[in-house]
């Protein structure tokens, strides 16, 4: 059976006697008059029932709520009502969140993926801002607008940095890493019996590159001095790579790969020398050998002449060096 609250003009339903809005005593709610809460000289408070209050200096909402079941409001004493209490619930998160995420995802990305990462940020920053406007929770909004703004910076610098590499050397950061790390992993070209015009200081030098790392080269009076040679590539040492970074630069701008740069240090009867060559790593006999003339104020390549040793004399290198 439903019945209307004296107290808080409430219609509920008459289940426990108690009404569930306010917690007054549904049955007995009109024996009290709201204007008449307060009786005798010290005007003690009293409850629903008409009682006096154990409690003279708690309010009546603290009276209602021993009473009732946990609904109590506040009392207004002047017109017997309850005020109304609204409940909006929890902050709504959605655009804060979203904001944070976006910019912890590009700063992650701002290395790899620049453009995509500023996209990112962008986004990040608009959440943030949309998440201050609908006064959604503020922490997570302003983390993402910091975080936004720090991703803006870092992924503009990389993609500034990607475009004057695409511009110098056809390649942007990403490509650079990647074929760094290939160089790594694969080894150098193979020049076995490989025979190259090496020009020098003192002219022109033939060197053959026999099995084995070992070394031909003709001397003076057409005569063999023989030796030792190492090739390595650019990743290999880090002293090399100090050395050969301007040439690798070269080769890059050329169309080249960081792996194809070989460093080539010989050792003939004692003497050691070191040249710079450019060479695909699936070279063969036969295919384009380029050198790197460090000689003059800036490198410059140069192509060399390869000769196979195995079908060469020096009877023909005479002649072919004539």
């Amino acid at each position: 059976m439903k019945e209307q609250c004296m107290i808080c003009g409430s219609v509920v339903e008459d289940v426990s006697g108690i009404c569930p809005v306010c917690g007054a005593v549904l049955g007995r709610s009109t024996q009290v008059n709201p204007a008449d809460m307060y009786t005798g000289e010290n005007r003690q408070p009293v409850n629903p029932t008409g009682t006096p209050s154990s409690n003279p200096s708690a309010s009546y909402g603290q009276q209602t709520n021993a009473v009732g079941n946990g609904f109590g409001r506040p009392y207004n004493y002047q017109n017997g009502t309850v005020p109304y209490q609204a409940n909006n619930g929890p902050k709504k998160k959605l655009f804060s969140i979203l904001s944070i995420v976006f910019a912890i995802v590009g700063l992650l990305l701002s290395c790899c993926l620049p453009l995509l990462s500023l996209l990112l940020a962008i986004a990040s920053l608009v959440m943030g801002i949309i998440a201050l406007v609908k006064k959604q929770i503020k922490v997570p909004a302003i983390l993402g607008l910091v975080c936004g703004g720090i991703t803006v910076l870092i992924s503009g610098a990389f993609c500034v940095l990607n475009f004057v590499l695409q511009l110098v050397v056809h390649t942007n950061l990403t490509g650079m890493f990647e074929q760094c790390w290939e160089a790594m992993e694969e080894p150098p070209a193979d020049l076995s019996l490989t025979g190259m015009e090496i020009p020098t200081a003192n002219g022109t030098e033939y060197y053959f590159m026999c099995d084995s790392d070992t070394l031909e080269r003709v001397g003076e009076n057409m005569e063999l001095e023989y030796g030792t040679y190492t090739v390595s590539n650019y990743m290999s040492d880090e002293d090399i790579q100090d050395d050969m970074i301007d040439y690798v630069m070269l080769a890059l701008g050329e169309g080249y790969e960081v792996k194809d740069v070989l460093y080539v240090e010989t050792d003939v009867m004692g003497h050691k020398d070191h040249f710079y060559l450019v060479v695909e790593p699936d070279y063969e006999l036969g295919d384009e050998i380029y050198y790197i003339d460090t000689s003059g104020a800036e490198p410059k390549l140069k192509r060399v002449n390869t000769i196979d040793r195995s079908v060469f004399d020096l009877f023909e290198l005479q002649q072919y060096s004539e």
